[in-house]
């Protein structure tokens, strides 16, 4: 599967992005792919959640805090794509099924969200 978003953070410490394979009840089972701001860097990072604990599973600094991103998630491959261009990847086979979605804290601006 592919999810799709442009995202847009605000200036302080902020995570907003996609949801891929979410099987749980609230924040819990599922793949996150985002863009967060900490500490005035922001980085391309992927995530897992399982029984709401987040792990994370790959993450790399970047330039842009705005941005079109793209999830591709393929068996265990994890990929992350920031303006088309490959950003960050993990390996995981926990999460195996599930739906969908947006992510993303107060002061964030999600748009234009796709899937295949």
């Amino acid at each position: 599967m592919s999810v799709q978003a442009d995202v847009t953070l605000g200036r302080q410490r902020h995570v907003a992005g996609v949801v891929a394979r979410y099987s749980g009840t609230g924040v819990a089972n599922m793949y996150m792919a985002a863009l967060m701001t900490t500490g005035g860097t922001t980085f391309a990072q992927i995530y897992r959640n399982i029984n709401g604990a987040w792990t994370l599973l790959s993450s790399q600094a970047i330039l842009v805090s705005s941005a079109t991103i793209r999830f591709d998630v393929t068996g265990s491959s994890l990929k992350l794509f920031v303006n088309g261009v490959l950003q960050t990847q993990a390996t995981d086979t926990l999460l195996t099924t599930g739906s969908v979605g947006l992510f993303g804290s107060q002061g964030n601006t999600l748009d234009n969200f796709s899937a295949q």
